[in-house]
């Protein structure tokens, strides 16, 4: 992708990563969301994936994104379902730019409600208590932040960088489900 004075850095990420979304869809679908297991190791793959983050960004970087507030969130909704979070690692490429990482991350609150709807006929999993994730304002707020971030003026060179780390970010995320999946199994 070259820089355009058309496109904005929004339409740009959207247009480059819907294969890498696409992607990281397949790979959540390795979990059932309706059952206990399957929501487990969703949350836990989450885990696994904001953690290798954090240990590169600060806290909260540039947009307000807090991977300790959302660890934590993940942390109380798994001691919710009585499950403890997996200690594995996951050796890869740790996206960067704040900017790419903050738009795959807190964009993945409009993913949130989708799969929240669907659980809320699961007879397998508690009404609520386990969610906080899920259900996290904290997502929402910033995605407010980086908004005008996106859709301020025309894609440029410098956000190039921020296109590839968001396409690294998708791929770490669909890793670590793949990972968790494979180490857990579908319904453990």
């Amino acid at each position: 992708m070259t820089t355009s004075k058309t496109i904005s850095l929004r339409d740009a990420l959207r247009s480059e990563l819907d294969g890498h979304h696409a992607n990281t869809e397949a790979a959540f679908e390795l979990f059932d969301l309706t059952t206990r297991a399957g929501y487990t190791g969703f949350l836990r793959s989450h885990l696994l994936s904001l953690s290798t983050m954090k240990s590169v960004h600060a806290e909260p970087n540039v947009y307000g994104l807090d991977f300790r507030h959302l660890e934590s969130e993940i942390l109380q909704d798994l001691e919710a379902l009585n499950a403890q979070p997996l200690l594995v690692s996951l050796e890869t490429h740790i996206p960067t730019d704040p900017l790419g990482v903050t738009y795959v991350v807190s964009g993945s609150h409009f993913g949130s409600q989708f799969i929240r709807k669907k659980m809320r006929t699961s007879r397998d999993l508690p009404e609520d208590g386990c969610y906080r994730y899920l259900e996290s304002s904290h997502l929402k707020n910033i995605w407010k932040n980086i908004l005008p971030s996106l859709t301020a003026g025309y894609l440029r060179q410098e956000n190039l960088a921020s296109i590839k780390s968001a396409a690294e970010t998708f791929l770490l995320f669909g890793l670590s489900a793949e990972l968790i999946a494979g180490t857990t199994g579908k319904n453990d």
